[in-house]
């Protein structure tokens, strides 16, 4: 009965599962997240038409209908776009610590099909020497104004709808469901709280990826996540069997890969699905082992100031931190090692009469007395082992040896 018990004690052990626990941490961890808008109005006619030899009509963008020129052409894209500092005023407000403008902190970071340019400002990655040194990060307020002219403006598929992505700083991952989306004519105030999941690295089921470890990746504009894992590894399957990569993927325009053309880009995608290629990179891509996250919460909304004809043209996303609590999700063992090794020495103590913890202490307290013994029992049987084995004696030649008989 005892060795039934231990094998399923055992197997349950090697099972490996987790529990989850969720608490609340206060102010130690917070960190200012990164922030990105993706706009339909981005490109520069002036800028377009001298990158292109003034070939840069609407018409002339056009491939076909729904289809632009600047979808598979990211060195189009990057020259024809405005810089952030065209569109964007960017301050970080504090009532106590060091106020500052963060334009400095904004870069154009990727592409999202059909026709928008999405923009990321990231005070945490490249102005952290400003915002390290103040006590109280969680005070801090984004105030992020927008204001475009729509003289030099081109754009393809307007949609007038903006999508807001808060994430954790020192990334930059595209996400196409999104809590927010900015609209023209309208100041949004919008309150975040902060969360974090740890979960365990294998044996255990969670199995987590610690893209931390994998380093920083300027093609991705940061660390990995579960998403960009994804779309790194599709990439390189297309690469491999297409011998380009698809438009599709927002990140497309920053490798040194070639991007297939729309005709070719379509028939690789509905080869790679028909095959069930993608499904390796979910096997490889694991859920990252910490993940930050931002909940958000629109706390009011008004209306920018000026005409109608200029309202259409601006909005104002005011963001801060609503508490300074983070939610902490944690992953944790549900049945650990010791807990295995209590479990079997109870049943050792129930079935057999031999408790478990008083033979280790017994064993633990003869060795403590018979140490000196045993080590120079040990020491004395190793050289016994090593010790040269002394040779026959040798006889001179001619001499004869006495016969028994």
């Amino acid at each position: 009965m005892f060795f039934i018990q231990f094998i399923g004690i055992y197997k349950h052990y090697k099972e490996f599962n987790f529990a989850i626990s969720v608490e609340e941490e206060y102010r130690e961890n917070i960190v200012f997240p990164g922030v990105t808008i993706c706009l339909d109005a981005w490109m520069d006619s002036v800028r377009t038409c001298a990158y292109t030899n003034n070939r840069c009509s609407r018409s002339d963008m056009t491939y076909s209908i729904g289809l632009y020129y600047v979808q598979t052409n990211p060195e189009l894209r990057k020259f024809g776009a405005f810089p952030p500092s065209d569109l964007f005023d960017c301050t970080m407000k504090h009532p106590s610590c060091k106020s500052f403008k963060c334009k400095d902190a904004m870069r154009a970071t990727y592409f999202r099909m059909p026709s928008q340019l999405c923009y990321t400002v990231d005070v945490t990655q490249y102005q952290n020497k400003v915002v390290s040194t103040c006590p109280y990060p969680w005070m801090y307020e984004l105030e992020l104004k927008y204001k475009l002219n729509r003289s030099r403006v081109i754009t393809f598929m307007p949609t007038n709808v903006f999508p807001l992505v808060v994430h954790a700083p020192n990334s930059a991952p595209p996400d196409r469901l999104t809590a927010i989306t900015m609209q023209p004519g309208a100041v949004f105030e919008v309150a975040m709280k902060q969360q974090r999941i740890r979960r365990l690295k294998a044996p255990y089921k969670s199995k987590c990826v610690d893209y931390g470890a994998l380093g920083y990746k300027q093609e991705f504009g940061g660390y990995l996540n579960f998403d960009l894992c994804l779309q790194n590894c599709s990439m390189h399957l297309e690469l491999k069997r297409c011998g380009c990569i698809r438009s599709a993927h927002e990140y497309a325009g920053h490798q040194r890969y070639p991007i297939c053309n729309f005709t070719y880009g379509d028939s690789c995608g509905h080869m790679m699905y028909a095959s069930d290629v993608y499904k390796v990179c979910e096997k490889i891509c694991g859920m990252p082992c910490e993940q930050i996250s931002y909940d958000l919460k629109l706390v009011s909304l008004g209306l920018e100031s000026g005409s109608t004809s200029d309202k259409k043209n601006k909005f104002t996303l005011k963001l801060s931190f609503g508490s300074d609590a983070e939610e902490v999700t944690k992953y944790v063992p549900a049945f650990t090692y010791t807990e295995c090794l209590a479990y079997i020495g109870a049943y050792m103590g129930t079935w057999i009469g031999i408790a478990y913890l008083d033979t280790l202490l017994s064993f633990e307290s003869w060795y403590a007395t018979n140490k000196r013994f045993i080590k120079h029992s040990m020491k004395s049987y190793v050289g016994m082992l090593v010790a040269p084995t002394p040779e026959p004696p040798m006889t001179g030649q001619g001499d004869a040896t006495m016969d028994p008989e």
